[in-house]
């Protein structure tokens, strides 16, 4: 969740953590495969910070680099060449910061 939204608007801020903890809650996905769904969401949409967010999130619970950079590559047909080329270096930037943590090769 957005530190900054929390700071602007505490009320909107507190709805989003509640709206994203529901859901949760109440899924069925793994941690692991919903932070891969939300990274693929992110590629999508060109987010820069939510790419570094979800891939590292997505590490931290157990993904594999290559499980990682996989979820990205699959976005190609959609995103097109420069957000997945753009969200493969975010996302490798992110993972590159947690080098004590290791999943794959």
């Amino acid at each position: 969740m957005s530190d900054m939204l929390m700071r602007v608007n505490p009320q909107v801020g507190a709805a989003f953590e509640g709206m994203c903890k529901a859901i949760e809650d109440t899924g069925t996905l793994e941690p692991k495969v919903r932070e891969l769904v939300r990274l693929a969401c992110v590629v999508t949409d060109r987010s820069t910070y939510g790419i570094r967010l979800h891939a590292l999130k997505a590490y931290e619970l157990g993904a594999t680099r290559e499980e990682v950079t996989e979820t990205v590559m699959n976005c190609l047909p959609v995103a097109g060449i420069e957000a997945v080329s753009s969200g493969l270096a975010a996302a490798m930037t992110a993972m590159e910061s947690k080098r004590g943590v290791h999943h794959g090769s």
